[in-house]
């Protein structure tokens, strides 16, 4: 009986201290669900040894992402959301790039209009994490230490037989001890086409252009 009160009493405690998963809610149900927070919080560790056969150094990082996001939606047809994100890698040591780390800095903050339609017009724009196709592309894959995050304008259409994607998209460039901005010279538009109710495939077509 001690045994198993042991493990369960520390899961349980768990569950009670979870500021994760309770604070959240505690903020949606005392909205009525207009505003909505997230926290993340990873850390992980690496072994780089004998990577690229010796050309690169040999390091063991142990990289640390924060981050703390909320979504406000006062009428049904607009929602404002952002993030900040605090990325760290403290083995590395003094020179670690901008790959790894980049201490608190706006992830994402953009508006979107008739963001929940199933039909008609919908808008997005400002910084934001997009995944489109394999996101080969624009994609914002979440094994890197940071993600990709975009300056971006989006305008679609949806029906019931697909949806419509118009977009202009520059990724930001992480800039240590500086502001993240992108470069607009280095800049994706598309028009994106999905049917997959019709077709169970998708159209795309891009142009990139570079300065």
């Amino acid at each position: 009986m001690l045994v198993v009160l042991n493990f369960a009493l520390p899961a349980m405690h768990a569950q009670w201290l979870d500021p994760g998963g309770s604070l959240p809610a505690l903020f949606s149900n005392a909205t009525r669900g207009k505003l909505e927070m997230n926290f993340e919080f990873r850390t992980r560790y690496e072994d780089r040894m004998g990577v690229t056969f010796g050309k690169d150094p040999e390091q063991n990082p142990m990289l640390i992402r924060t981050r703390l996001g909320m979504s406000y939606q006062p009428v049904p047809w607009v929602r404002f959301s952002g993030m900040a994100q605090d990325a760290r890698a403290p083995l590395w040591g003094p020179n670690a790039p901008n790959t790894v780390r980049d201490h608190a800095d706006l992830h994402e903050g953009y508006f979107e209009l008739f963001p929940d339609r199933n039909e008609g017009f919908w808008l997005s724009a400002g910084r934001q994490m997009l995944n489109y196709g394999e996101g080969r592309l624009i994609g914002a894959p979440q094994w890197n230490n940071l993600s990709r995050t975009y300056d971006q304008v989006r305008v679609g259409y949806r029906l019931p037989f697909g949806q419509f994607d118009f977009l202009l998209v520059s990724p930001v460039k992480i800039r240590i001890a500086e502001f993240n901005r992108p470069v607009f010279g280095d800049r994706v538009w598309c028009s994106y086409n999905s049917f997959p109710n019709v077709f169970r495939w998708e159209l795309s077509e891009c142009s990139k252009t570079r300065p």
